[in-house]
Order: C-alpha cells, then sequence, then structure tokens
C-alpha cells in the first residue's frame, strides 16, 4: 500500500459524518437544522438524546482511531501513524460528504490520539471528563482538554525518556484547531450564552 493510498483512505474514513448519518437515517433529522447545527457527536445527543449520541460518538471516535490503527499495521514508521491520523481529522473537519463542513474535530482527535500515543489522550479525556462533570459544558471540556493535551504529551514523553518532536508539533498544532474551531463556543461562554448539556434531558440554558 502506498502512502498516497493509505492517507487518501484515511481522509475518506475520517470524512464519513457517522452522527449526522445517524440522525438522517434512523430518525429523519437533519442536525445541521437543529441544536447547535453542528454534525457531529454532540449535537446529536444534544437533538436526539443518549440512545442516538452514545452510537454517534463511538463511531465518530473511530474516525480517528482505525486510520491510525491501519496504518500502525502497514508500518513501522511513527511519522506515517501521524500521517494517516492528521489525514483523517482533516477529513472529519472538511468532509467533502457534507460540503467540506464537518465538525469540530475532537472526538476524531480523541480516537486517532489513543492509537498514537494513549496515555495523554487517556489524561485529556480526564480533563474533559473532570470538566463536563463539574460544569456540564461539552466545548469549554473539550477546550481545557485540548490545551491540556501537548502538556501531557511532553511529560510522557520525559517520563519514558522518549522525545517525539514530531507528536508534540501535531499536538500543538491539533490543540490550537480545536481552539479555533471553538471560537462561536468561546463568546457564547464570555457571554453567558453558552448551553449545557444533560444526559438525560438534552440541552438546559
Amino acid at each position: 500500500m502506498t502512502l498516497a493510498v493509505l492517507f487518501a483512505a484515511s481522509f475518506l474514513y475520517g470524512a464519513i459524518p457517522f452522527s449526522f448519518l445517524i440522525g438522517k437515517w434512523f430518525y429523519g433529522k437533519d442536525i445541521r437544522t437543529l441544536g447547535s447545527r453542528n454534525p457531529g457527536s454532540t449535537n446529536l445527543f444534544r437533538v436526539l438524546g443518549p440512545k442516538a449520541g452514545i452510537p454517534g460518538f463511538v463511531l465518530d471516535m473511530t474516525r480517528g482511531l482505525l486510520p491510525v490503527l491501519a496504518a500502525r499495521a502497514v508500518s513501522a514508521n511513527s511519522y506515517v501513524w501521524l500521517g494517516a491520523g492528521i489525514s483523517a481529522l482533516l477529513g472529519n473537519i472538511f468532509t467533502p460528504f457534507l460540503g467540506f463542513k464537518g465538525g469540530k474535530g475532537v472526538t476524531a482527535t480523541l480516537g486517532a490520539f489513543m492509537a498514537l500515543t494513549p496515555v495523554p489522550a487517556l489524561v485529556a479525556f480526564l480533563v474533559w471528563a473532570l470538566c463536563f462533570v463539574l460544569t456540564r459544558y461539552v466545548s469549554l471540556s473539550s477546550i481545557l482538554a485540548a490545551f491540556a493535551f501537548p502538556f501531557a504529551v511532553w511529560a510522557w514523553g520525559r517520563c519514558v525518556h522518549s522525545s517525539s518532536l514530531g507528536l508534540l508539533g501535531v499536538s500543538i498544532a491539533v490543540c490550537l484547531v480545536i481552539i479555533v474551531r471553538h471560537q462561536a463556543n468561546i463568546r457564547r461562554l464570555l457571554s453567558g450564552q453558552e448551553k449545557k448539556l444533560e444526559l438525560r434531558r438534552g440541552v438546559r440554558s
């Protein structure tokens, strides 16, 4: 398998809008017109509840996880793994199946880095979970997790006496992309207009 084929396949799999498809195929709802109008699993959960949102989250996470696992299966080069992960994330954010308007990339990022560097990814997820439990703001939780992730990558590299400037650079880039993708959420958080996510009853203001 050539790198071009691997990266193209990673992009296309990362571009599959599973949460949008769940809403459309099983519930007859276009989640791009409801809730936050985002085609990702958080909005699917917000609009249709956990029965739809949990499968959407799991499938969206595979959009980053499976391409990296496939890359690891065909190459021993960690930069090839990174390339597959980046390709999948680009597909997630700029999916051609939805007019190049995809999600914010948080769930797929978690999946990709669970395959690339599981301990820092777990740390970031725990930051997300703690913030969400305390605040019920998915956006704030995602921003803080993204901010914490490069520090976790750096600290883990120091602990295992292994340094990968490529991985650290990608983690910083992903952090910045996620924060930029949450600009509207940041404005709503600062103005007190961001909505919280209730696990059982959807959104409350």
